[in-house]
C-alpha cells in the first residue's frame, strides 16, 4: 500500500516537475530568440543608417565637387567677359586717335586753301558713329564713347583756385584755334579780367565765390528736365568750400546728424557720385541727372554733340524760344558747325532778343577733350562692364582720368 502510494507520488511529481521545466524551458527559449531577433533588428536598422550616411555623404560630396567645378568655370568666364570689355576701351582709345588723325589733316588741308572742316567734334565724328557687337573667340565685346563736352559742368557753380579741380583754363580767342587736346593757358582769378578777343573769361573771380551765370544755367536745366530747383542750393552748399548755409542749402550741421554722419565736401566733385550724398537729390532725381551733367574740366558745351536741354539752359532767350533750339539741333544734324559764330549767324533775330554773340559764344565750343568710354564684354552667360574717362591729348593718345568696373 506504501510502495503504490509512493509511486503514484513520485510519478505525479516528476510530472509536475517535467511541466514546470517544460514550461520554464520554453519561455527561456522565446526569450531568447527574442533577443536574438531584436539584436538581428538593431544590426539591421544600424547598417540602413550607415548606408544612408555614406550615401548623403557621397551626394554631398558629388554636389561639392560639381559646385567648385561651375564656380571656377565662372570665374573663368567673368575674367574672359572682362578682358573683352577692357578691349572695348581700348577700342573706343583708338576710334578717338583715328578721329584726331583725321582732323588734322583736316587742319592741314585748311592751311593749304583746301576743302577741310577743321578741328571739329560732332555725330559724325568717328568715335560718335554707332558700333555694333564684335564676336570675338566665343564671347562679344560691345563699346560706345561719349564726349563729355555735351554735360553742363557743375563744378562751374563755384570759382576755384587755379590748378584745383574745376578751374578751366581761359578760353580760345574768336576766330583763333587750339590744337587738339592742348589746354589752354590758366587765367589768373581777376575779376572782370578779359580776353584779347573781347569777351569776359567764364568762371573767372575771386576764389570761391559763387558763379551767378552758373547758376542760373543749372537753374534752368533741372526746371526743363522736371526737376524743383530747390537742389540747387544744397548743391552749392556742397560745393563751396565755406561753413555758411545757403538759404535753402545744407552744410555740416545738417550732414553730420544723418546716420551714417559725414561731411560736405566744400570743393569740387571728383565724381557724380556726390550727388547722390546732398540733400534733397534721391535715386529718380539723380538718374534724370546724371546724363546732363560732367565733373571733367570742360570749358564749354559742344553745340555739335549737346541735348536740346543743355542748349536751352544757356540762356533765358534759348530756354523760352524752344523753336530756336530746334533750329540748332536741325541745323547740325544737315551740317556740323565748325565755329561758334556760326551758331549766332543762324539764329539771326534771336540774337538781337537777347542772345548776344558775346553771352553765346563764351559758353559754346564745337570742339571735346574729354571723352568716356564704356566697355562691354560677354562671354558664355557672364557680362562685365568697365567705364573709363580718358583727356585726348594733341596726339591722340589718351590720358586716363577715371575707371570704373562692374
Amino acid at each position: 500500500m506504501v510502495t503504490k502510494l509512493r509511486a503514484k507520488l513520485g510519478g505525479k511529481l516528476r510530472t509536475s516537475l517535467r511541466t514546470k521545466l517544460g514550461a520554464n524551458l520554453g519561455a527561456v527559449a522565446h526569450t531568447i530568440m527574442r533577443r536574438v531577433k531584436e539584436e538581428r533588428g538593431i544590426a539591421l536598422l544600424a547598417t540602413m543608417l550607415a548606408i544612408a550616411m555614406m550615401t548623403i555623404i557621397v551626394i554631398d560630396f558629388t554636389s561639392s565637387s560639381a559646385m567648385g567645378y561651375l564656380s571656377a568655370a565662372n570665374h573663368a568666364n567673368d575674367i574672359r567677359a572682362e578682358y573683352l570689355a577692357r578691349s572695348g576701351i581700348n577700342m573706343g582709345l583708338a576710334l578717338i586717335a583715328q578721329d584726331t588723325r583725321t582732323q588734322m589733316a583736316a587742319q592741314q588741308n585748311n592751311a593749304q586753301g583746301l576743302n577741310g572742316s577743321g578741328q571739329v567734334d560732332s555725330f559724325a565724328s568717328v568715335w560718335a558713329l554707332p558700333f555694333p557687337p564684335i564676336p570675338v573667340n566665343g564671347g562679344r565685346v560691345q563699346l560706345s564713347v561719349v564726349d563729355e563736352a555735351r554735360k553742363f559742368n557743375i563744378n562751374k557753380l563755384i570759382n576755384y583756385v587755379p590748378g584745383q579741380q574745376g578751374m578751366f583754363g581761359q578760353p580760345t580767342p574768336l576766330g583763333q584755334s587750339t590744337p587738339i587736346g592742348v589746354a589752354t593757358p590758366v587765367a589768373s582769378p581777376v575779376p572782370g579780367q578779359v580776353n584779347p578777343g573781347g569777351t569776359n573769361i567764364p568762371g573767372v573771380g575771386q576764389p570761391g565765390q559763387i558763379n551767378q551765370n552758373a547758376v542760373m544755367q543749372l537753374t534752368r536745366l533741372v526746371m526743363l528736365l522736371g526737376i524743383s530747383p530747390e537742389i540747387i542750393p544744397p548743391i552749392i552748399d556742397w560745393l563751396d568750400p565755406d561753413s555758411i548755409e545757403t538759404q535753402g542749402g545744407a552744410e555740416a550741421d545738417y550732414y553730420m546728424r544723418l546716420m551714417p554722419p559725414y561731411e560736405p565736401r566744400n570743393g569740387p566733385m571728383p565724381t557724380l557720385g556726390d550727388l547722390r550724398l546732398i540733400r534733397g537729390i534721391d535715386d529718380a532725381t539723380f538718374t534724370k541727372l546724371r546724363n546732363y551733367l560732367t565733373v571733367q574740366p570742360e570749358t564749354a558745351i559742344n553745340i555739335n554733340t549737346a541735348p536740346p536741354e543743355v542748349i536751352a539752359c544757356l540762356s533765358d532767350s534759348l530756354a523760352n524760344n524752344p523753336r530756336t533750339v530746334e533750329q540748332i539741333v536741325d541745323a547740325r544734324n544737315i551740317r556740323p558747325f565748325t565755329n561758334t559764330n556760326d551758331v549766332v549767324n543762324l539764329l539771326g533775330g534771336a540774337a538781337a532778343q537777347g542772345t548776344t554773340q558775346d553771352s553765346l559764344t563764351k559758353d559754346l565750343t564745337v570742339r571735346t577733350t574729354y571723352f568716356s568710354i564704356t566697355g562691354m564684354g560677354w562671354y558664355a552667360g557672364a557680362r562685365r562692364l568697365v567705364f573709363a574717362t580718358f583727356r585726348r591729348n594733341g596726339d591722340g593718345t589718351g590720358t586716363l582720368s577715371s575707371w570704373q568696373e562692374e
